[in-house]
């Protein structure tokens, strides 16, 4: 009976998320013995995250299971039971409930629930947006030009290693006595200053990350803006 329910409910997603998505959803659900209707109705985000961590379920198909989940649960809520009443106040209470819980209404309670959803995405991307920049902004105040510092010396061709100054040596029976450069700003001679590529590096690889989190957000919220749609279209064929 539980598997059927399983297969009763998979059978209103199998034609939005294509064979393969079908299989996967399916196999982990029964693995993770999520069968009936009622263990449907108790599956949140983060259990979903738990028995999908390992498998290659796309985004766009997790969400869609994600909405027909939620359209599980506002059909038949879950509810604590209430005492027994056989009252007439009790019976009135009883038919009014079931006035409330008519699709339309159902339907709106989960429109709310992808609209937070879509403001907090948004929210999200506006934020890592900001963050982008800055990290663009510092990369190209790194690029600058400094100029060439005066000479000191004789010897033009040599730069000091410790104050990198052209004209002299730092050496062991006559040390240079000035101040030891300690950034490329300052000398502008970057090849002395191996921690200058490590933050080049270290930067690219931020905005790479920081770029591939706008664009999983971005697919998050594309999959969220095309559900109402499908939503509509469905309540339309009823």
């Amino acid at each position: 009976m539980a598997c059927e329910e399983l297969t009763n409910f998979l059978g209103k997603i199998e034609q939005n998320i294509g064979k393969e998505s079908y299989e996967i959803i399916r196999n982990t659900l029964r693995d993770n013995n999520f069968t009936s209707r009622l263990s449907l109705k108790l599956l949140d985000p983060e259990n979903l995250d738990v028995i999908f961590a390992k498998s290659k379920l796309p985004l766009g198909s997790r969400k869609i299971l994600e909405y027909h989940l939620d359209l599980l649960r506002n059909e038949s809520p879950l509810s604590r039971p209430k005492p027994q009443r056989t009252d007439p106040a009790a019976i009135e209470e009883s038919s009014a409930d079931q006035a409330d819980s008519k699709p339309k209404d159902k339907n709106e309670n989960t429109m709310r629930c992808l609209e937070k959803r879509r403001q907090k995405i948004e929210k999200q991307i506006f934020d890592k947006e900001s963050e982008l920049r800055e990290l663009q902004v510092h990369l190209e105040s790194m690029d600058i030009n400094v100029p060439s510092l005066p000479t000191i010396g004789n010897s033009g061709r040599i730069t000091c290693s410790k104050c990198h100054h052209k004209g002299h040596r730092n050496q062991v029976n006559n040390p240079c006595n000035l101040q030891k450069c300690s950034s490329y700003t300052y000398c502008g001679i970057k090849a002395k200053h191996p921690e200058y590529f490590t933050e080049i590096n270290k930067l690219k690889n931020d905005i790479k990350k920081k770029n591939n989190n706008i664009r999983d957000l971005q697919q998050q919220l594309a999959g969220l803006k095309t559900l109402p749609v499908k939503a509509n279209i469905s309540l339309l064929k009823r």
